[in-house]
């Protein structure tokens, strides 16, 4: 590739024979052209970073030991048993989770509606005298109402939900189940079938869409159980063809699939708490290794004493300028300043 040719050199008669407009000459490897005339050193470059100041050294980045990594990692050792992480960390837990829940929120309820209606089949198979009456509460007051809740869910990414709690979807959430449940246990209570005391288990699907499928937070799904159950005992209470020798055998299947359940949501939201605080610590650790990479390329480009850039940050500095320079043409000059009495400095 040809030296880039200086453009505030116009050929002079009296230097052609000379040959002394411009010296060729070696830097760093590549071909340049010093011009004599104008004292300029001319170098291809692709692109050029200019030099910014220097950093204060004195000034370091906040290191692992820090409080909030010193909390996670607390945390990551005694747990956290009663699913609450500190204040500000819990507060950021549940935002950072929020749009992701609201997804799944939305998912599973709009699952559920359908199944929900589903059981119309069930209505209609166990409970025919009251066909009719489940068939209205199904589709024309509980499915109404679900859609509402799955559109206040859909939209609290807005300004109007955003302003509340981030404990409103667990609200949301806990009473369409628990509206379900209610419904459900009306159902019940209107038909004179003998195979009513058999559709109780269905409450066990209801506990089971709120603790496992929605994954409601622990505490939220301890209300929402208890709740659960006080309805399915009322059913049980208002049901006048109850036989006796199944209430025990029914509750305690209700019973059961509550405690499973719960026991499943507390374990998968533990394993979520500590993969989120996992998560915070790799980010903090990698940030850690990207300031302490950083600050090693600053020291092996500034000299400590002086705090000015040393050689190897010139000779790099250098490089890319050469090869603008080669690219597009452009002009480059070079500065030697020799400091009198540098030794004083130095020492």
């Amino acid at each position: 590739m040809p030296a880039p040719q200086c453009p505030s050199c116009q050929p002079c008669p009296a230097d052609r024979g000379r040959g002394r407009s411009a010296l060729s000459s070696q830097v760093q490897g590549a071909q340049s052209r010093v011009c004599l005339r104008h004292q300029r050193l001319m170098l291809p470059v692709t692109h050029v970073t200019q030099p910014s100041s220097v950093p204060d050294t004195s000034a370091l980045a906040a290191g692992l030991n820090d409080p909030l990594m010193a909390r996670i990692n607390m945390l990551l050792e005694k747990g956290f048993p009663w699913m609450r992480f500190p204040a500000a960390l819990e507060h950021q837990f549940l935002m950072d989770v929020s749009e992701a829940r609201r997804r799944h929120f939305v998912i599973s309820s709009v699952i559920a509606l359908l199944i929900y209606n589903g059981f119309l089949v069930a209505d209609y198979l166990m409970a025919r005298d009251i066909f009719w009456l489940a068939f209205e509460i199904r589709i024309f007051f509980f499915t109404p109402l679900a859609l509402l809740f799955i559109y206040l869910i859909q939209r609290s990414n807005g300004r109007f939900i955003h302003s509340l709690p981030t404990a409103s979807l667990e609200v949301i959430v806990v009473s369409g189940g628990l509206i379900a449940a209610g419904s459900l246990a009306f159902i019940l209570s209107e038909t004179k079938t003998p195979f009513a005391a058999y559709y109780h288990v269905g409450f066990t699907v209801v506990v089971l869409y709120g603790n496992v499928v929605q994954r409601l937070r622990f505490w939220y799904a301890v209300v929402f159980s208890t709740a659960l159950l006080g309805i399915h005992l009322a059913g049980i209470v208002l049901l006048d063809n109850f036989p006796q020798r199944l209430l025990w055998p029914i509750f305690s299947m209700v019973m059961s699939a509550t405690a499973f359940s719960l026991t499943a949501n507390y374990v998968m939201e533990r394993d979520e708490r500590k993969r989120y605080l996992l998560t915070l610590r790799e980010r903090g650790v990698v940030r850690e290794l990207t300031r302490a990479h950083e600050r090693l390329q600053e020291l092996s480009r500034v000299d400590a004493l002086t705090e000015l850039y040393n050689r190897r940050h010139f000779q790099e500095y250098l490089q890319q300028v050469w090869e603008r320079a080669q690219y597009d043409g452009s002009n480059v000059s070079i500065l030697m300043v020799d400091v009198d009495h540098f030794k004083k400095y130095n020492d």
